[in-house]
Formats: structure tokens, sequence, C-alpha cells
């Protein structure tokens, strides 16, 4: 046998495909995975559920394609070694992918063809020149360098290996009292305020109970615009860093390392990992190892699709993708739970509250209860009573950038679905309360309850991100400190910052910080600070900056929302939005229809689904559908939605050049009746006067929807 034939057959062709698949594969992975924006892939990792996907993607799939050059053996050597270039020209096609698509304009399908030229002139080459072989084997090493970059990077060190989490909690704290410290997730502090800028008692009682005994730092702003830097700021009262995780290496002082030696610690962190699980232990339970690999796995292969293919090729291979999209997402981000499954969400959500909720009970020594729970945070789909309707996706929001298109009414409805979950949170911070007075706890606890950010509302804007219109919506945030034995309400409209909570409930318990803070208590005198601007860390923006923010903003953002939805009215109210207000409520037969119309209206959801009929807590509250107009020139049409007879809602639907136009309404849980609810729908025409003309809906799709109601 010629040295051409043993490597093209033997070992050391072997060794090739294990060096072309590191660069095809391992390397753009791990490359990924390494990054900041890696993770949350790794929240439930554990070194085994790593090493497992590395051992795939390095080991495993280079072996089955030997495997297979093996097998190819048995019928000739010709076709192995056929097999062997045409592994060597497909794995070097995947790798000069990347680069073609950016180096390359026009179609993602030129970038492919270039690709598989670059790999058959390769595999050519590897064939006749023994210099490219040499030059795989001198790649050799690369099979164990990429997964050990990998294991050594900062993501996988910290939250694996648990890099600095041997922290040593604090000495010679002597303080009792019981600390309640409740994180919620996107909630701007205009949510909760009525007209005299109180915590609206008909919207949100227990809120406001609480409010009643607490001081409410109304005027406080968040340090960061997303979760994984504004929680651990709130916590360790330290400002964020564009590089830092949130994990106990990067904070290694926080609340939890300040009250560890003396409080027992029951801490349910969903989203960030600063408590040490030296202190933590009980929080740290990570579930059963098949789920965290596959849990890695699936992702991992979503990420690699979204790495290698151009955008257009990956929307030609949608269908065939579809399976791996939707279950690669990671359960447990905030901004990924609406990719998730309603059991998934539930785990995550409620699992977390009702952990959090069960651990409240007196012990021999004082305790930190704590919990971030991912709450009002979309996907919005609970009601204030706790009963929940099938979500359907947000209308008008790019799930790429998490903006709002130019449809006003898109936000306008995002908005009531959060206001509706915001009461579902209220619900849930009662039965807190409740908890700790039956256990005797109340009186005698330091509460508070704060928000990580807040989230907009406007169109043309960002949901999420902190842009210079939509600040007032991003940094105001909710803060209630209710103080051990405190007996009169305050308010204060002090500046505040969340880096302030943590030296506040120091200074309020009598423990002195034993490390430097960036935040200062609230019980301090204050300092100045620069005026109309506030000091964020904004994510897309790559670091720290000063950020217009004034309280005539806030105030003007409030106007906004009582313009919206009212103030002080109670939950009726929120329903009562979008156009031709007055005749919500109206009997469908009592309506004066000018005559019928040539439009279409489809019901595309209203919890028609089986699991409508199953649930007594599944409410089919949302309404989505589609109308459609005969005739030329239409640009908007309003739709009204009865149920069973009764007018409930009325949305706009603003129409193309088609004539169709898409609308979502709410219903009130209190008008659906047990077994089957009957919707219709008519709609108002804008005449060749100006005005809108109500008809009834009459063309094919518009005829009585029936829906699953109570059971």
């Amino acid at each position: 046998m010629t040295r051409d034939r043993r490597e093209n057959g033997g070992w050391t062709a072997a060794l090739h495909i294990f060096v072309l698949f590191g660069f095809a594969f391992a390397q753009p992975i791990f490359d990924m995975l390494s990054r900041p924006d890696g993770f949350d892939l790794f929240l439930n990792a554990t070194p085994a559920s790593v090493f497992f996907p590395i051992l795939v993607v390095c080991f495993v799939l280079p072996a089955l394609v030997v495997g297979a050059e093996r097998i190819a053996a048995f019928w000739s050597s010709g076709l192995r070694g056929a097999v062997h270039l045409a592994a060597v020209g497909g794995l070097v096609a995947l790798i000069a992918l990347p680069p073609a698509k950016q180096a390359i304009g026009g179609t993602g399908w030129t970038s492919v063809s270039v690709a598989l030229v670059a790999g058959a002139l390769v595999a050519w080459s590897y064939a006749r020149l023994a210099s490219v072989r040499l030059f795989l084997t001198v790649l050799a090493p690369s099979v164990v360098i990429f997964p050990a970059l990998f294991l050594t990077s900062s993501t996988i060190s910290k939250l694996v290996f648990l890099k600095g989490d041997n922290v040593a909690p604090a000495a010679g704290v002597s303080a009792t009292a019981p600390v309640v410290l409740i994180v919620l997730d996107e909630l701007p502090v205009t949510s909760l305020m009525d007209e005299q800028r109180r915590i609206d008692p008909a919207l949100y009682p227990n809120l406001a109970s609480l409010a009643a005994d607490a001081t409410w730092y109304r005027n406080t702003t968040t340090v960061a615009d997303y979760t994984m830097h504004a929680v651990p700021a709130l916590l360790s009262g330290r400002r964020p860093s564009v590089s830092s995780l949130p994990t106990t290496a990067d904070y290694p002082h926080s609340l939890f390392t300040l009250l560890g030696a003396a409080y027992d610690l029951h801490v349910y962190e969903s989203y960030t990992h600063v408590c040490p699980r030296s202190l933590c232990r009980a929080a740290a339970g990570r579930g059963k190892e098949q789920q965290r690999i596959s849990a890695l796995l699936l992702p991992i292969a979503r990420l690699y699709v979204r790495i290698v293919l151009p955008e257009d090729v990956k929307a030609d291979a949608k269908e065939s993708l579809k399976v791996v999209r939707r279950l690669a997402s990671p359960a447990i981000g905030p901004g990924r739970l609406a990719q998730r499954g309603p059991a998934t969400r539930d785990k995550v959500r409620l699992g977390t509250f009702d952990a959090f909720l069960g651990s409240i009970e007196p012990g021999e020594r004082p305790a930190v209860y704590f919990v971030h729970l991912q709450l009002p945070h979309f996907p919005w789909e609970f009601l204030p009573s706790g009963s929940r309707y099938p979500p359907s996706g947000i209308p008008g929001l790019s799930w790429d950038s998490l903006a709002w298109g130019p449809d006003e009414q898109a936000p306008l409805r995002a908005y009531q679905r959060h206001l509706l979950q915001v009461g579902f949170v209220d619900r849930l911070l009662g039965r807190v309360l409740q908890r700790l007075k039956e256990t005797d706890l109340y009186d005698r606890s330091l509460i508070a309850v704060v928000a990580d950010h807040g989230v907009s509302f406007r169109a043309n804007d960002h949901m999420r991100d902190l842009t210079a219109t939509n600040a007032e919506d991003i940094l105001p945030v909710p803060l209630l400190i209710k103080a051990p034995h405190q007996e009169e309400p305050a308010v204060s409209d002090r500046h505040l910052e969340t880096i302030d909570l943590l030296p506040t409930l120091a200074d309020l318990l009598g423990v002195r910080l034993p490390w430097p803070v960036d935040g200062r208590s609230a019980l301090e005198a204050p300092t100045a600070a620069p005026a109309g601007s506030a000091r964020v860390m904004v994510r897309k923006a790559g670091g720290t900056r000063q950020v217009a923010y004034t309280s005539e903003r806030v105030d003007a953002a409030l106007r906004r929302k009582l313009r919206l939805f009212g103030s002080g009215e109670g939950l009726a109210k929120l329903f009562e939005i979008g156009p031709h207000v007055d005749w919500i409520g109206r009997r469908e037969r009592d309506a004066a229809f000018a005559r019928d119309s040539d439009v279409g209206v489809e019901i595309q959801a209203g919890g028609r689904s089986k699991q409508a009929t199953r649930s007594a807590t599944l409410i089919p509250a949302l309404i989505t559908g589609s109308v459609r107009s005969a005739s030329s020139g239409v640009d908007t049409l309003d739709v009204g939605i009865a149920l069973n007879g009764t007018i409930q809602a009325t949305a706009r639907a603003v129409t193309g050049d088609s004539g169709k136009g898409e609308f979502s309404v709410m219903i009130p849980e209190a008008a659906f009746r047990a077994g089957k609810n009957v919707l219709s729908a008519f709609v108002w025409k804008r005449e060749e006067t100006g005005s809108m003309a109500p008809g009834r809906a009459s063309r094919p799709g518009s005829s009585p929807t029936r829906i699953a109601g109570r059971s």
C-alpha cells in the first residue's frame, strides 16, 4: 500500500475528518457560546452536561463519518475514497459558508454556491496534493484546542465550574429582622399609578395595601435596561459593566454574602447566580442530568443553523427546521419564555413563586426570603383572577429587534395585556402578604418590592431597548420598602437608583457594609446629581452612559396611560379601549346598522383549542382575527366583537392595498358563560364623506364562531 493510499484511507484520513469537523462545527459554536450573550444557555448546566455536547460535536459526529467510510470500504476502496472526499468537500463548504455570506452580496443561494465550489476545489486538491493533506495533519492539535479554550472561557468557568463561588459571608452581623425581597420583571412605575400618583387601589389593592405600611420611593430608576445586568446591580449595590456576568464571580459581594453567616437564605434566582451555591444549596438544584443535556443540545443545534445559513436560505429551510427552532430556545431567560410552552413557563414563573411562598416559615434564625419573579414580563397570558388565556403572540412586534411597527393599535393592545398581567402579579403579592401575616412575620420583617426595569408600548419605538424616546418607560421602576415595625406610610420623590437598594436595606437593618458599593442609602442626606439625566448600562450601546430623564417626561407617560385606560375605575375600564367605546356593553340586536357591509371578518384565534375545553382556568379572552374588504382604497376598518349578543370590544385594523388588516381584542372574563359561547363581528367602514358607518359583516368567513368558555 502506498503512502498516499494510507493517508487517504487510514488513521491520518480519519484525523483530517476530526480536524475539519472542529473548524466547521466546534469553532463557530464554541465561539458564540463563550460570549456573554450565550450566558442563559448555561444557567442549568453542570460539568457533565457541558462535556456531553463537547463530546458530541468534537468526537461523536466525526466518528460517525469515519464509521461510514469504514462501512463503505466493505464494498470497495473506491467507494470509501469517494465518501471521504465528499465529507472533506462538504465540511470545507460549511467552513467557507459564513465568510462567503459576509463577503458576497445578493441571495443566500449565491453564497451557498460559492461555498460548494470552494469545497469541491479543496476536495480535488486534497485528493491530488500531499501538501494539502499535510496542512490538515499539522492542524491536528485543534481537535483538543477548541474544546479546551471553550472550557476555560469566562462564561463556562464562572457558571459551570463555579469560579469565584467560594465567597466567605460577612462576619459580625447582629440583625434579627427577617428580610423579604421580591424583584419583579419588566414593570414601569407608571403602570401602577393613578391620577393622584398613588398606587391605584382599584386595580392593585395588595400593592396599595403594602404601600400603606411602607415607604414608596416613586422616583427610582434602574441602572440597566436588561435583566442580566439590572438584577445583580440591585443585589450588590454595584454598577454593572458590559462584560459582567450575573454570577458570584463578578458580583462576590451582595445581599446574600452580607447576611449569609447570620441568616438562613431562601433564595430563588430565576435568571442569575449571584448567591454562592455554598450558601444557597437548596436553590441550586438543577433537575435531571438528561434534561440538562437536552436543554443544551437543542439550542446548540439552533445556534449552528443561525451561524451558518444565510437568511433567505434559512427562510427556504424553515419547514424542515421548525421542530428544532421550536424546541431549541432555553427555558429560563425572561426574553425567551414566549418561545416555550405553557408548562415550561409555569415551571419557571409559577413554580418558582410557589417554592418561594412555601419557604416562608418562622425558624430559629432570621431568614432572607428572595425571589426574582419573571412577571409581569411577557408573554402576557394571565388575567388578574389568575385565569390564563392563550397568548397568541404579540401582533405588531418584531421578534428580532423587539421593536414596534407603525400601527398604533398593536402596542396599545399589548399595553392592555401588560396591565392585566400586573393585576395577576398583585394577586400573587397578596398571597405573600397573607402568608407573612399568618406566620406572624409581617410586622417585624423588612419587606422590599422592586422591579429590574420597565417596558415601553409606543409605535415605531423599541419595547425593551432603551432609546431617547422611551426612557420614561424603561428607567422608572417601583420601589416599596417596609421597615421592621413601620407604623406610618411615606412617599419620597427623592431620585434613587436601584443600586441604592442594598445600602438602604443594610441601613434599616443596622448592618455596616464591609465593602464599597456604588449606591447610597436612602436614609442618608441626598447628594447633588446630574440634572435631567440618569446613568444607565445600555446593552445595545455596549456600556454605561448618561440618558436624558426628567420627572416631567414620566408625568407625560403617566398622563398617556391615564388617557388610554383611566384611573381609579377598576378592572372594567381596562377593557374600554379602541374606537367607538360607547358601543361596548350594548346589545348587538339593539344596534342600528346602516347597511350590510362588504367586509369579511375571520376570527383566527379565540381559544377554540381542545385545551380550552379541558381547563377551568383557561379563558379564551384574547380574540385575534383579520378583516378583508372588497372595496378598493380602503385604509381603515373598525371591528366590533360581540359575545353572546353583547358588544364587548372594538378594534381598528389598518389595511393596505390588498384591503386586508389584522386586529386583536381582549374580552372580560366575566362575559364568558359556562359551556359554549358565541362570537360575532361587525364593522365600521369609512365612507366617502369621511364618517365611519357601521354594518354587519356579511362576506364568507364572517359567520358566528362558537368557542369554549368557562367549564
